[in-house]
């Protein structure tokens, strides 16, 4: 039976699987691992964009807006969230003016690749992909109305305490928490790629932690690499979590279970910040020389036909680092600072491999 699980959260855009869950699964795997993965980004997306969801969506607007609307005054908190709530109904009116079309009708179109095939149909695609944007910007801005910085641990705390109103919360609460902890994991790994995942993120995290405080829940991913010495500060506000890897995660995420099953220290776990005494703990560092002969990505488990675009698109990871690393304002300097790149025998072969096994 399926225990452990690694978690994509939202908010990214849902055209292709990322390929953070797959590398890890595949080398999870090689070591006699069995992990669920779950694009908890793509789910969700799909599920909210519904003509039923768009509605109870637009009812708890409505119904928040009129609380607002029955109180004497309102300070200047209230304030911005009455003005965020008005911006967001009119943007769902627009949407829903802009076009006869449903959230079903227009799935149908970007998962058909008769849309994309001919010249001639690329302006009957317009109109459906129109109608999308307009509503990932509704989504993004409800579901991460703030785009918080990892060290700004005031928003972040405001986040995971609930003090902020997030419509999608019901949901990870009601159906996502439950269903994730339904083989009573040990291990919940959610790996955070993009600013707007930090809230959704964290606060699944937290929902999790409370349902089931034995998980040993982890966070990981190229934003917390980048933070430096701030991540002390940022997770002195987030103690459910029992550790952060930063850079490379597949020896980490490993070594974790090797705590977790008896045969190891926490100490020992490389790439990892951890609570001792409630004080945060670093641990040595490493990143992976050699990147030849890895195991294939998995993205097995992954729901491959739910994507939003009209064929399998599957990410590739021919490289890690950069040739020239010295641009100031990139994070590859931080994330890989070791330039390492596969053969192109090896590029060639696992094209082929992927090719074939996900036609």
């Amino acid at each position: 039976m399926v225990d452990d699980v690694l978690i994509f959260p939202p908010l990214a855009n849902p055209f292709y699987p990322y390929l953070s869950i797959p590398t890890l699964s595949a080398y999870l795997q090689e070591n006699g691992r069995t992990v669920e993965p779950r694009d908890l980004n793509l789910e969700l997306m799909d599920e909210s964009f519904t003509t039923e969801n768009i509605r109870n969506m637009e009812n708890d607007i409505l119904a928040k807006i009129n609380f607002l609307d029955s109180l004497p005054e309102l300070d200047w908190k209230k304030q911005e969230e009455y003005l965020q709530l008005i911006r967001i109904k009119w943007a769902i009116e627009n949407m829903r003016n802009s076009s006869d079309l449903t959230p079903e009708e227009v799935k149908a179109a970007l998962r058909d690749l008769n849309s994309y095939r001919y010249e001639d149909n690329l302006p009957v695609l317009l109109e459906p992909w129109k109608y999308y944007q307009k509503f990932y910007a509704i989504y993004s801005t409800i579901i991460s109305p703030v785009l918080v910085q990892v060290n700004d641990t005031k928003s972040v705390q405001r986040a995971i305490n609930g003090e902020e109103y997030y419509f999608f919360y019901k949901l990870l609460k009601e159906k996502y928490v439950p269903d994730i902890l339904k083989n009573k994991p040990r291990f919940v790994g959610i790996s955070i790629t993009y600013q707007p995942q930090v809230i959704p993120a964290l606060y699944l995290g937290y929902l999790l932690k409370q349902a089931d405080p034995s998980i040993f829940l982890c966070i990981g991913g190229p934003l917390f690499s980048t933070i430096g010495n701030d991540i002390h500060n940022f997770y002195n506000d987030i103690d459910f979590v029992d550790g952060i890897v930063v850079n490379e995660g597949e020896v980490a995420i490993n070594q974790i279970f090797d705590y977790l099953d008896g045969k190891g220290n926490i100490e020992d776990v490389i790439n990892l910040f951890h609570l001792k005494d409630g004080k945060v703990i670093e641990n040595k560092g490493m990143f992976m020389r050699n990147i030849n002969n890895p195991p294939l990505p998995d993205f097995s488990g992954l729901p491959l036909d739910k994507y939003f675009t009209g064929s399998l698109v599957l990410p590739y990871g021919a490289s890690k680092g950069c040739y020239y690393n010295k641009c100031t304002f990139c994070s590859f300097p931080v994330i890989n600072p070791i330039y390492r790149v596969k053969t192109p025998v090896d590029v060639a072969l696992e094209i082929k491999q992927l090719s074939e096994k996900y036609n």
